[in-house]
């Protein structure tokens, strides 16, 4: 099983995938906090949804994180958001070389519609027509693309384009510790 999060203060997303049957779960979660106490609120949010599918017995083979836009009007708070995910995977999974793989936004777009730039509702159709799934919210599109990414689910040339540009090791966050 692998695991896309589209990390968002206002719904951070989390989407659990079978790699034999495709197989997937999508989760959204809307903290009513603010601040610290949000980060905490989300944190246990992803703990409790690990915690979950460790107890039916299905093992997490490799982790995706939307990356960070930096350029953002809220980019400390995101970077704190991103920051306490990312430390999350470090303390509970620090001996695995696979965790977490970091996509950039440009690249879940390209995956998705062959366009980097693409729209929002761009994303939902795309994921819609391409994988017969469907999403009335982009956090819960974006964190299903993220992990057909990790699992490397792919069907076409730009799909694959972006599997071997992922492979560089800066994606990987172990490379950053």
């Amino acid at each position: 099983m692998v695991v896309g999060l589209d990390p968002s203060l206002t719904g951070f997303a989390v989407t659990l995938l079978g790699l034999d049957d495709l197989a997937y779960e999508s989760r959204l979660f809307k903290s009513p906090l603010r601040g610290v106490a949000r980060l905490h609120d989300i944190t246990l949010f992803i703990s409790s949804t690990l915690s979950d599918i460790s107890s039916q017995g299905f093992e997490i083979v490799d982790v995706g994180i939307e990356d960070s836009v930096v350029h953002s009007h809220s980019a400390v708070a995101l970077g704190e958001l991103h920051g306490t995910t990312r430390m999350y995977f470090y303390e509970n999974f620090s001996g695995s070389s696979q965790f977490p793989l970091r996509v950039p936004p440009t690249m879940v777009k390209k995956f998705a519609t062959d366009r980097g730039n693409a729209k929002k509702n761009e994303v939902l159709l795309s994921v819609y027509k391409k994988y017969g799934v469907e999403f009335t919210d982009d956090n819960l599109a974006d964190s299903y693309v993220i992990a057909r990414i990790v699992g490397q689910v792919c069907n076409t040339g730009y799909e694959k384009d972006i599997l071997t540009k992922l492979e560089d090791p800066k994606f990987r966050d172990h490379n950053d510790f």
